[in-house]
């Protein structure tokens, strides 16, 4: 049994706000914030003396993979349609 016009929209529609969710600015700003939360709330826990610093090391390591892993996907596909 196929998929009939009106069930292909749909999911076509779920992929398309899927995916822009992915790429948003609004959840790279929300995995930032909750990952720092995070991190500060375990350096009080190991009783950091500078947590809210030392919770920005690996916050920057994570905001730059973000732009770095978005350039060698840009040119994984470049090179993926030339061998196509």
């Amino acid at each position: 049994m196929g998929l009939n016009f009106l069930q292909i929209n749909k999911r076509n529609h779920k992929v398309d706000l899927d995916k822009k969710w992915e790429t948003s600015n609004f959840r790279k700003l929300l995995v930032l914030i909750t990952t720092y939360f995070l991190a500060s709330l375990t350096m009080f826990a190991i009783v950091d003396s500078k947590p809210f610093v030392s919770s920005l090391i690996p916050k920057l390591g994570y905001f730059l993979s973000m732009f770095s892993f978005g350039f060698i996907k840009s040119i994984w596909i470049k090179n993926l349609q030339k061998m196509n």
